[in-house]
């Protein structure tokens, strides 16, 4: 194929598209760990990845293909290293929800929440006598406790188990790929 002028223009369109698209796909993934607390991708002194650390696609586009030193990963490497990431992003948020899932499962298990009640009742030996009636009565107030602060609640629930469960599963990822 020819590179003609206008083919060269629709790559130069084609590019500005993909970086802008692997940018904006980066940044949600940071919103995503930053909502959670989770370790961030910090700037190193080398092998920085342009996609992630530019200010916008401008900026991205000369760190990929005019600026050339040590501390940004060449235009290939960065495009890998940010396919990598999100590969195993994905892969990494599969676990993280099954786990958290399953965690919240857990909080809501009867026999627990059974044992839980009946340690409340014992400290109070007048809700004693009727603790089978008094069960749904402090499942409701168990609920309500929760849902106080949605925000807390989303974190203790859900949050940590999915945080703990993503980073293990982003670690083993890494540690089978390399680079990640």
């Amino acid at each position: 194929v020819a590179v003609t002028p206008e083919l060269a223009q629709k790559f130069g369109e084609i590019l500005r598209v993909v970086v802008l698209g692997v940018m904006d796909v980066l940044r949600s993934r940071h919103q995503v760990k930053d909502e959670f607390r989770m370790r961030m991708t910090y700037f190193r002194p080398a092998d920085n990845n342009p996609l992630k650390f530019s200010a916008n696609v401008e900026d991205a586009l000369h760190n990929l293909l005019v600026k050339r030193n040590q501390a940004y990963l060449g235009p290939v490497e960065a495009f890998q290293d940010a396919f990598d990431d999100l590969r195993n992003h994905q892969l990494a948020m599969l676990a993280g929800m099954r786990v958290a899932f399953e965690h919240t499962l857990a909080e809501f298990d009867p026999d627990r929440l059974q044992e839980q009640f009946d340690r409340q009742l014992k400290s109070n030996s007048i809700l004693a006598m009727g603790a089978k009636l008094r069960y749904w009565d402090l499942f409701r107030e168990h609920r309500q406790e929760i849902a106080r602060d949605p925000e807390v609640a989303f974190r203790t629930l859900f949050g940590e188990a999915f945080t703990r469960a993503y980073e293990e599963q982003l670690k083993r990822l890494k540690d089978g790929h390399g680079r990640g």
